[in-house]
């Protein structure tokens, strides 16, 4: 499979307030359309870049191509104060020793603040981290940069690593909110996530 980053593109996904019905983010999604084999999952071509290795790029090219555009959305559209934008960053990353000094640089470059940030960690691979991630979460989260935990509740076996993050923001998993009403198990399984959270603030 060969990798043109001009196949890749990013989409904002919007983060909604379902009490007002207000936009209070976005959330920026990578997406491929290859000219050989048209649309490609990004479950399958992110695991593809982090068993070759490209992750890292690709990563960094998400990075700033998210708060580039970002920037000039901002520029055009009058944005709330707290609006937060959402980008996803692999462990992989956050496993190096000065990711949070080359995620700062590309921040400042493109003059965004710190509380306008928020990076995305999916819970299924919290297990691949070494002593760098934590530091590079509380530099991040010192400057203001706030963390969440994508597809919370696919891996609940570890919560002492979801203490130890202690992120600002869940997004818990669809197999906990899809028909949460019609399941008693699920809405038990949703208090039990909530009352997890709560706790740990």
């Amino acid at each position: 499979m060969q990798w043109k980053l001009g196949e890749l593109f990013l989409v904002y996904q919007p983060i909604v307030d379902i009490n007002t019905r207000t936009i209070l983010g976005a959330e920026a999604l990578c997406r491929w359309v290859s000219a050989e084999r048209g649309i490609i999952s990004p479950l399958k071509f992110i695991t593809i870049a982090e068993d070759i290795g490209f992750i890292n790029e690709l990563g960094y090219q998400i990075i700033k191509t998210a708060m580039g555009e970002f920037r000039h959305f901002s520029q055009r559209a009058s944005l709330k104060d707290d609006f937060l934008l959402h980008i996803n960053v692999s462990p992989w990353q956050l496993n190096e020793p000065h990711f949070h000094e080359r995620f700062t640089t590309i921040m400042k470059e493109n003059g965004l603040k710190a509380n306008s940030l928020c990076v995305e960690i999916t819970e299924t691979v919290i297990e691949r981290i070494n002593e760098h991630f934590y530091l590079n979460i509380e530099q991040l989260r010192k400057q203001g940069v706030r963390i969440s935990i994508d597809d919370f509740g696919t891996g609940l076996s570890n919560l002492k690593r979801f203490y130890e993050i202690n992120p600002d923001s869940i997004k818990v998993d669809s197999q906990f909110t899809g028909d949460i009403f019609g399941t008693a198990g699920k809405m038990c399984a949703l208090f039990s996530i909530w009352r997890a959270i709560t706790g740990s603030r």
